[in-house]
């Protein structure tokens, strides 16, 4: 970055906690990289941003700095970051997504400081956002899952919950035992944003939580309660290591990053209830979805099949 390598070289490896985080000045020599620190500092001190997100922006913005040189940050063009982006062609569509972001927010911060008239990164378009598929599980793999959660009744009745209803962990933890009516068999779940959806609870999931409840009885309160603290609810996050655990000990996830997470078994009941019904709009109301086009996404390959026979027996 000029003037004072060994600076450079810390942020060039993305080692370490970056220099904006704790308040010292050893940023390097140059006016971007100071401007950089501060912008780092500004938001991680505001608590926008993590100590992580501080040194995952800082590889970025520093070493986008260096491209500039002794040049005033407030002198950078679209060509600048343009060129900085050719040098970075080897990276896929998504960091590179995430890196004209956080240039984008740092230029952001410049006209806001009143450093720059423009943002001129806001004429970098970025690639599409790729189209997420979800990771379902084959039906061996739940018949494995099923068989690890037979022995631990709750860590079953979480299972169904997922798999039967097909709720997001924040929906699991946030379940009530008065939300279930045993009578009409339904539950009333609360969703992404508070909104509240009615949904029918099937057989495997009334006996699965029946049995909890049997071993942990309870007539109001939290569904799904803490072992240490017999009332308190669980949390999201502790509802996603115990059903972590599980496809683990199942053999189902190998690795941090194989998307074998609780969030599959929600992918895995919307996909195969909509591979059952056909029905997307029946989907949507089972998900909490606002619309129709986010429960398109589990519209699986297979029903290209469906839509060629349907579309081949048109009389004309």
């Amino acid at each position: 970055m000029g003037g004072n390598p060994s600076s450079h070289n810390r942020r060039a490896d993305c080692s370490g906690q970056p220099d904006a985080v704790d308040g010292s000045d050893d940023v390097g020599s140059t006016m971007a990289s100071r401007a950089v620190a501060a912008y780092l500092r500004e938001r991680h001190q505001q608590g926008e941003i993590c100590a992580t997100t501080v040194r995952n922006q800082g590889c970025v913005l520093f070493r986008f700095a260096a491209t500039l040189g002794e040049r005033d940050p407030a002198s950078m063009t679209t060509a600048d970051v343009e060129r900085y982006l050719r040098g970075r062609a080897h990276v896929t569509p998504n960091t590179r997504r995430v890196e004209i972001g956080t240039l984008h927010a740092f230029g952001r911060w410049m006209v806001r400081k009143r450093r720059m008239r423009r943002n001129p990164v806001e004429d970098i378009k970025r690639p599409p956002k790729p189209r997420a598929v979800p990771a379902a599980l084959p039906r061996e793999q739940v018949r494995r899952l099923l068989e690890v959660s037979a022995s631990d009744r709750r860590l079953r009745a979480m299972v169904w919950a997922m798999l039967g209803l097909g709720l997001r962990r924040s929906e699991v933890a946030g379940l009530r035992v008065e939300h279930w009516d045993r009578y009409a068999q339904t539950v009333s779940v609360v969703g992404k944003g508070g909104h509240e959806r009615l949904l029918p609870v099937t057989e495997p999931v009334v006996a699965a939580w029946s049995a909890y409840l049997a071993e942990c009885p309870a007539s109001s309160g939290p569904l799904f309660r803490s072992q240490r603290a017999p009332f308190g609810a669980l949390s999201p996050a502790t509802v996603t290591a115990i059903v972590t655990e599980a496809l683990r000990a199942a053999g189902i996830k190998k690795h941090a990053f194989d998307r074998a997470c609780p969030h599959a078994l929600r992918h895995t009941a919307l996909s195969d209830t909509l591979d059952a019904c056909g029905d997307l709009r029946v989907v949507m109301e089972m998900a909490g979805h606002s619309s129709l086009a986010v429960t398109s996404i589990y519209q699986r390959r297979s029903q290209v099949g469906q839509l060629r026979e349907a579309m081949s027996v048109r009389p004309y």
